[in-house]
């Protein structure tokens, strides 16, 4: 858990239970979030773990980045223009 709170930022605190592991890690906010992680156990099994965020506050859906939110990100701009260029209205 450490090790994934470490990737994710710096690592503070966790508190875990037998169904979710909750953890406080300290963010870069002009980095994407990073959303999903990959456990390895020690026999060699590896498992998805999904990240949830909670009290991010302002963030971007599109690029998962926290310093500005979805009408402010220049990459769902790029993306809606193209999609325009690709597909135009008739």
């Amino acid at each position: 858990i450490r090790t994934i709170g470490e990737d994710i930022g710096i690592f503070e605190a966790a508190e875990i239970t037998s169904l979710m592991v909750r953890m406080r890690v300290h963010v870069n906010g002009r980095l994407p979030l990073i959303t999903s992680s990959i456990l390895e156990y020690p026999n060699g099994d590896e498992v998805e773990a999904k990240l949830v965020y909670e009290k991010i506050g302002k963030h971007c859906s599109c690029c998962f980045r926290l310093d500005h939110d979805l009408r402010d990100c220049l990459r769902a701009k790029a993306e809606k223009r193209e999609a325009q260029t690709v597909a135009p209205d008739t």
